[in-house]
Parts: structure tokens; sequence; C-alpha cells
């Protein structure tokens, strides 16, 4: 218990040593605020997907980022709820202006009062107006176990450096 411990402890300091910054985004799916769709989900639908990045320090092609996410769905069949935790690799030295970041969470899903574990994996690309502040698209493919199946969603929004 006592080497378990020291290592928690190490791996702590070793990570908040090597802070960089963080950030926040918020993204809206696509096909949910512009159309409608055959499962009885009226545009717009509100479909909203929230993260918050610790992004580590810059290494030669870019930087490693974990983060927590939350989804929320107003769908016709009833509210949908994922959250998530991940990682993944930021891409930032082939141009000044173009950021992307594939990655990988799992979490759950909270529908009809049941919960069931998720995967998904991300691909963003994101916009860079300045230092602070991003456009992002989102692509997304997720494991829906409350449906039982894979499905690949488009997410647009915003990014926030802190």
């Amino acid at each position: 218990m006592k080497k378990l411990i020291i290592i928690i402890a190490l791996m702590f300091t070793v990570v908040t040593q090597a802070q960089d910054t963080w950030a926040i985004s918020v993204t809206q799916d696509l096909r949910l605020a512009f159309t409608d769709d055959d499962h009885g989900n009226t545009a717009p639908t509100l479909d909203v997907l929230a993260k918050i990045e610790y992004q580590t320090k810059q290494f030669k092609s870019g930087y490693v980022f974990f983060y927590p996410q939350a989804e929320f769905a107003d769908l016709s069949g009833g509210y949908y709820k994922r959250y998530g935790l991940g990682f993944g690799y930021t891409f930032n030295t082939f141009s000044d202006l173009i950021d992307l970041s594939p990655s990988f969470n799992c979490g759950f899903i909270n529908r009809w009062n049941n919960n069931s574990i998720s995967a998904e994996f991300q691909l963003e690309g994101a916009l860079k107006l300045s230092d602070k502040f991003s456009l992002v698209l989102l692509s997304t493919w997720t494991e829906r176990t409350d449906i039982d199946r894979w499905r690949i969603s488009g997410f647009a929004g915003v990014k926030y450096k802190l």
C-alpha cells in the first residue's frame, strides 16, 4: 500500500510539473442543429459536447492532452447524457493556423435510467483565430451502447485557452 501511495504521488507531481495550459471547448452537433432526422428529432435539436483540456508541454510536433468531457442531447426519444475521460495528441507544427488532434476517451452513457460503458474516438481540427481563441470542427465515432451500434457525428464550436 505504501508503494502505491508513493507511485501515485510521483505521477501527480510529474503531471503538475508538466502543465502548460488549460482549454475549454463547447461544440454542437451540426446534423441535429440544422436538419430533421428519421428518429423524430426536429432542427434545431440541442446536442452539446463540452471538454476541459489539460495541455502538457510542447514537444517537437505537438503536445499530449487529457480531458474530461460531457455531452448532453435533448433527443425526441429521451435525454442522452455521456460523460468520459480521454487523452490525445495535438499536432500543431505543420501550420501556424491549424491544429489537428486525434484522441480516445472512455466513459458511460446515461439514457432511459440506464448507465452503460462507452468508448469514443475523436478527430478535432482547430482554426486558430488568436493565441487564445479557435473555431473547432470535431468528428466523433461513438460506441452508442444505449442503441447497440457505433455512430459518427460531426460537431462545430469554439475553444478558449485559459
